[in-house]
């Protein structure tokens, strides 16, 4: 079993900084067995290019995202979010990192950064469209 934080069109509820409208993608779907908690990870900034549909995270040191903490997911269920990600082509790429979590715990978890192949398909320059 994995802990995973989620960003961005997994959570349950995600709030499009574009719009500022609160989504639930069907995406989402595949977590839907397990609790949240709210978290945060440091060292990455939320990037959502014009050409893109979804978010990915890119590192950053002086960054941070808010997103959610599943805890003690499953190895079958981690393998589905490694296909709903892209990871074996290389659209994402899972990172171990240590999530801070509204209470004060620090927990380790994996999360999908944008990889090579993402970077390619938006065109991505490492400018970040959001504020």
């Amino acid at each position: 079993m994995t802990n995973v934080f989620v960003y961005g069109t997994l959570m349950r509820e995600f709030r499009d900084p574009r719009s500022g409208e609160v989504v639930t993608h069907p995406r989402s779907n595949v977590l839907a067995c397990y609790q949240p908690a709210v978290g945060r990870i440091r060292g990455f900034k939320l990037v959502w290019p014009s050409e893109l549909n979804f978010p990915f995270i890119r590192e950053d040191p002086s960054g941070s995202v808010r997103g959610e903490l599943y805890q003690d997911v499953r190895d079958e269920t981690v393998r589905r979010l490694d296909e709903i990600e892209g990871a074996p082509s290389g659209l994402f790429v899972k990172k171990v990192v240590e999530v801070e979590l509204e209470d004060g715990r620090r927990v380790d978890a994996i999360v999908y950064v944008g990889g090579e192949e993402l970077k390619k398909m938006s065109g991505w320059t490492g400018e970040s469209l959001l504020p």
